[in-house]
């Protein structure tokens, strides 16, 4: 297993080489109708030659690796023929680091004597070279840690001990991904994650990680060693690096359920869908370079990894990326799926390549939000992105077997690469375009209505990619109503809501279909879709009506199946009562009520809710209470609440179960 050389060597190889760099988009410390981009075959004609390329790359060049160069030859170049090739240039020791039917791409020693530039420019002329670069380098984001190993909090989810801190996993819906999973055949995916190492010790990594495949790549000939931890450099512990790989492999993998810690986004809570291959390819604390990128990625097929997880990258303009994109789109032909941050630059794309890998059209790109679903101020955006996902003061392991927070793109995307990996568990041949239309089509729209370069298509939702991909087989076939049919209008809602817990029967074999809804029920129903917070917010609470405390409806008393629910619904601004200050938790609910309170909650999640239906083409649209137009404006622009069979809105009517539970589901499809 190990000593494992990738690549090919047509010569022998001397045993020099400067380490270089490529930056990790990483960690900024705490204080549908989307156009889907095909991967393409390299040819002569869509390779940028250097001297093409120079006229894009900015003062700011890169730097690069004196006495190497890399060589993208066509993919049918015999051995001998790379061989006169480097003789001819004056070049030694050429050897294969990556190779394809349609193209090999090659590492060359150069005299370091020589101007890298005036040789790269000699190989462009060759007849069996589609391009030539040098190796270049690019400095880390710097890092600054100040919260680590956070105290203990109550748990609502899993046994986990700091599980409430991972609140990402509820913004992106994981959880009810999770338990779609549990009703669906499923199987292992392989993910590697090319990055510093990874903490093998850890408590919540040690039984995730494939430590017989992962690696670290320990010289410039190609010769990978087994992982050791994070932060080491070829073999030998630095005592400035690393971190960065065990926070990524954590948020992807970390072990649920074992008591402690966290629990991986792509860890179903079971810890049966990923097999985590991590694949150390830094050649110093902050750095490495483009050859050692693509023989980690060379090692990550050859060991039968689906997807790879890249929070790292450069920007386009610094630098010839022709390598980078070669082997980007090869391994997407092969069927490999690519995640990657989108960069931490604040730089928009405009529909122009700004930071690479994450924008190619065989990669996937993630922008990172915050908590409230905007876009973080140093990620990158634009055209070129895919998804956005939760990215600041992201909770999760670090070295040395402790738990903290990072931010940045870096933490993005590994949530990304766990949902894409649940999606693979299920239908693992899956490509990075089919991957990247679930993505976009089961997005939650967080900005700017439909696709914007904001956050792109919008906020990954789990549970919606796995409800897209497995359909309606998870819903149960057997639900304990005696009083619904096989055929009732509103059967699939139900089982949709009996499955997630959020609505059930009036007792264990009545649902009651056409029994009306009463304010407090609708209420306790939003509040178990939110999952049932125990926290309050006291920032929406007005200014007049004091605290928590004091400004609580005087018709909810404590201790009521519906206190808890009507609490959060009012310090969320979901609910806000009479004029006369009473809630009336057993008043029946009107349709227009419902629409209000499903607004409300939009709004309070950050979802867009810019959506304006035509009210007008319902004969009853006048009926329609002032408070409540925007709203029903909004859930008929949805089609959450739609009309009668006989052009009727009834806003005023008062909404049975059965229209309750389909509103809900079509507001969850919907976000």
């Amino acid at each position: 297993m190990y000593n494992h050389r990738i690549r090919h060597k047509c010569t022998k190889k001397s045993m020099r080489k400067q380490a270089v760099s490529l930056f990790l988009i990483l960690a900024i410390a705490p204080g549908t109708g989307i156009d889907v981009r095909a991967a393409e075959t390299v040819n002569k004609t869509d390779v940028l030659q250097w001297e093409q390329a120079a006229g894009r790359i900015s003062s700011s060049e890169a730097a690069y690796v004196d006495g190497e160069i890399l060589v993208l030859c066509k993919g049918d170049i015999s051995e001998e023929e790379i061989q006169m090739l480097a003789e001819k240039q004056g070049g030694d020791n050429p050897e294969i680091i990556s190779q394809t039917e349609s193209a090999v791409i090659l590492s060359i020693d150069v005299p370091e004597s020589v101007s890298v530039k005036d040789v790269v420019s000699g190989y462009i002329e060759e007849e069996n070279v589609l391009a030539a670069t040098p190796d270049y380098e690019i400095e880390l984001f710097e890092e600054l840690d100040e919260e680590t190993h956070l105290p203990s909090a109550k748990n609502t989810g899993a046994n986990d001990e700091f599980f409430d801190k991972q609140k990402y996993l509820k913004q992106t819906d994981a959880l009810r991904a999770w338990e779609i999973l549990k009703a669906v055949p499923h199987k292992k995916v392989k993910v590697a994650v090319l990055d510093t190492g990874a903490d093998i010790a850890h408590p919540d990594l040690k039984n995730v990680i494939n430590t017989g495949e992962s690696c670290e790549l320990l010289d410039e000939v190609g010769t990978f060693g087994p992982l050791l931890g994070d932060g080491y450099i070829k073999g030998t512990l630095s005592e400035t690096g690393g971190g960065h790989g065990t926070h990524v492999s954590g948020l992807i993998a970390a072990e649920a359920n074992n008591g402690i810690g966290i629990a991986g986004a792509g860890s179903a809570g079971d810890n049966s869908i990923i097999d985590l291959m991590v694949v150390d390819i830094f050649s110093k604390d902050t750095k490495t370079s483009l050859k050692y990128l693509i023989e980690g990625m060379e090692y990550a097929k050859e060991h039968g990894a689906k997807i790879l997880n890249l929070s790292l990258g450069m920007k386009y303009n610094s630098f010839d990326d022709t390598m980078l994109k070669a082997e980007c789109d090869a391994l997407a032909q092969e069927g490999m799926i690519i995640i990657c941050a989108a960069g931490n630059y604040a730089l928009a794309d405009s529909g122009e390549l700004s930071v690479v890998p994450s924008d190619y059209n065989s990669t996937i790109s993630v922008i990172a939000v915050d908590e409230n679903n905007s876009r973080n101020s140093s990620s990158c955006y634009g055209l070129l992105k895919d998804i956005s996902a939760p990215g600041k003061d992201i909770y999760s392991t670090k070295k040395d077997g402790e738990y903290g927070v990072m931010s940045g793109t870096s933490m993005a995307a590994p949530q990304v690469t766990a949902a894409a990996a649940l999606v693979c568990s299920v239908f693992p041949d899956v490509t990075v375009n089919e991957m990247k239309d679930i993505l976009h089509n089961s997005a939650t729209d967080i900005g700017i209505f439909g696709f914007d370069t904001e956050t792109a298509a919008g906020l990954l939702n789990m549970r919606k990619m796995l409800e897209e991909v497995t359909g309606d087989i998870w819903l149960t076939s057997e639900l304990p109503y005696t009083d619904m049919s096989e055929n009732e209008w509103f059967r699939e809602s139900a089982a949709y809501l009996y499955q997630y817990g959020i609505m059930t029967g009036l007792d264990e074999k009545i649902f009651g279909g056409t029994e009306t809804i009463k304010r407090a029920q609708f209420a306790v129903m939003l509040y178990r879709f939110e999952g049932e917070p125990d926290t309050i917010r006291t920032d929406s609470i007005p200014e007049n009506e004091g605290t928590s405390e004091s400004w609580i409806f005087p018709d909810v008393p404590e201790g009521e199946f519906y206190t808890k629910a009507v609490k959060w619904a009012a310090s969320a601004g979901i609910v806000r009562g009479y004029e006369d200050g009473y809630f009336g938790p057993a008043d029946e609910i009107t349709r227009e009520q419902i629409a209000v309170m499903l607004y409300r909650y939009a709004e309070y999640k950050h979802y867009t809710a810019a959506v304006n239906g035509d009210i007008m083409q319902f004969a009853d649209y006048d009926l329609i209470t002032e408070f409540a137009r925007n709203a029903m404006e909004w859930a008929v622009g949805c089609e959450i609440i739609k009309g009668n069979g006989e052009g009727l809105l009834t806003p005023r009517g008062m909404a049975n179960r059965a229209e309750c539970a389909a509103m809900i589901q079509r507001f969850m499809k919907r976000y």
